[in-house]
């Protein structure tokens, strides 16, 4: 399967090299110009890494590393056209998993996103199987149909299938999503787990697989519940 990289980028020409750069090394790729573009690409499409350049108008530089992190958790590579070291060791302290240093040659840049992608697997968690499908990296198999899962969607069910049948409540859920308890996100998590009945629900009215703990939070059933 393809990689597919988000790339936030806010220069149209630089932009354009990318996606050639990408294209290239056999790589798909979305682009965001803004936070708010990456953040509702990262919410709707399944993505294996972001490339985020810290050049981007009108954001702090780091205060944009920072939300992308709280975003996605997918491998980060900053590109930055600082070389201080102080500044690299905040960009990896604030959650960037590589910095590369502009300028850059096109091939160094195609063999960090390969090694990236290479580390990313091997700390893949295994494929979880839970009731009536098995979620597999990004995405969700049910019996001969796999379903695209958004990074948000596909945590949100990781951290259900970690305990098949135990109720997980909302604020664990909002904080194991969001990295802090926010009840401003509950409605935010409501929304995710409607997308996640339409999707892999035959009836997302009655649903089998991902099941309501009345006045406490959700859980995904065990195999034997499904049937």
């Amino acid at each position: 399967m393809t990689a597919h990289i988000l790339v936030v980028e806010s220069e149209p020409t630089l932009a354009c090299a990318l996606e050639a750069t990408l294209s290239y090394g056999g790589f798909s790729s979305a682009f965001a110009a803004t936070y708010n573009e990456a953040k509702t690409l990262l919410n709707t499409e399944s993505f294996d890494a972001v490339l985020l350049d810290l050049e981007l108008s009108g954001e702090s530089r780091y205060d944009l590393l920072k939300r992308i992190r709280e975003t996605s958790d997918g491998p980060i590579i900053v590109l930055s056209p600082l070389d201080a070291e102080h500044h690299k060791i905040k960009v990896l302290d604030l959650g960037a998993d590589d910095l590369l240093s502009k300028p850059f040659l096109p091939g160094e840049l195609l063999a960090r996103v390969r090694a990236m992608l290479r580390r990313s697997i091997a700390h893949k968690p295994a494929e979880t199987p839970i009731a009536g499908m098995r979620l597999e990296h990004r995405c969700a198999r049910i019996g001969p149909r796999i379903v695209d899962l958004s990074t948000n969607e596909y945590k949100l069910l990781s951290a259900l299938a970690q305990c098949p049948g135990v109720s997980v409540s909302t604020e664990d859920l909002v904080a194991t999503m969001w990295g802090k308890l926010d009840h401003n996100r509950c409605s935010h998590l409501r929304v995710l787990v409607h997308q996640l009945r339409e999707k892999l629900e035959v009836d997302p009215r009655r649903p089998r697989i991902l099941l309501t703990a009345r006045g406490y939070g959700y859980r995904v059933a065990r195999v034997k519940e499904a049937h």
